[in-house]
């Protein structure tokens, strides 16, 4: 799952994720959000909310991981004739972080 945040609340594009991993408790898909470089700091503040964390079987800051515009976009263009179809789920894994308290 991606969640897309350019110029909206960050709080209220996580809280569709735990939303969803609430409802759905059995399906683990990877979970990413997606926002630019500037935004980086806000993104993990948010991820360590109690309400991110208590009460989810998983909490978000261990489940989601951060993915910048701008190395999506460098990564992109620099590597766009090695990136296919099989390979994209190890790509988004490379380019993405991980909260850095997360464990």
């Amino acid at each position: 799952m991606f969640e897309v945040e350019a110029t909206t609340d960050i709080f209220k594009g996580l809280l569709r994720m735990a939303d969803l991993i609430t409802l759905l408790p059995n399906l683990v898909v990877p979970l990413f959000i997606v926002a630019p470089e500037e935004r980086r700091g806000a993104v993990f503040e948010q991820l360590t909310r109690p309400v991110f964390s208590m009460g989810l079987q998983r909490p978000l800051e261990q489940a989601c991981r951060f993915i910048a515009f701008e190395a999506l976009e460098a990564d992109i263009n620099t590597h766009r004739d090695r990136i296919g179809l099989f390979d994209a789920h190890r790509y988004v894994e490379l380019i993405s972080e991980q909260a850095p308290d997360a464990t």
